[in-house]
C-alpha cells in the first residue's frame, strides 16, 4: 500500500473487530484539502512501515514558553468555550467522513 500523493488523513477500518484477522476491512485516505478520498480494501491491519511519510513544511524552530500569568498575551485559555474544538465536533466531523466513505 502506498500513501497517496497529497496531504491525507488516514483512517484504517476494522469491518469486524472482534474477529482473527484475515477478514474484511478498509483504509482511507482523505484529503486535507479538498475532502475527497481514496477508499483500499484489505484483509490485515496495515504494515505502517509501508507508508510513505512525507515532510511538506520544514520542521519549525525552537519556541517559546507561554506565561500563563500574563492575561495580555490573548490566547483564552483551554477550559473556555471557544478556545479549541469541542469534541463533539471531532466525533460529528468523523462521523461525516465515515459516512461518505461508506456510501
Amino acid at each position: 500500500m502506498k500513501s497517496p500523493d497529497f496531504i491525507s488523513w488516514f483512517f484504517f477500518v476494522d469491518e469486524f473487530p472482534n474477529q482473527s484477522w484475515e477478514h474484511p476491512c478498509y483504509y482511507a485516505f482523505v484529503n486535507s484539502n479538498t475532502g475527497e478520498y481514496i477508499k483500499i480494501e484489505g484483509t490485515l491491519p496495515p504494515d505502517l512501515e509501508e507508508l510513505k511519510v512525507k515532510v511538506m513544511q520544514p520542521m519549525p524552530g525552537p519556541g517559546k514558553l507561554f506565561n500563563f500569568t500574563k492575561k495580555e498575551d490573548g490566547i483564552k485559555s483551554a477550559t473556555t468555550y471557544d478556545a479549541s474544538p469541542l469534541p463533539r465536533d471531532c466525533i460529528a466531523w468523523l462521523r461525516t467522513i465515515k459516512k461518505r466513505i461508506l456510501n
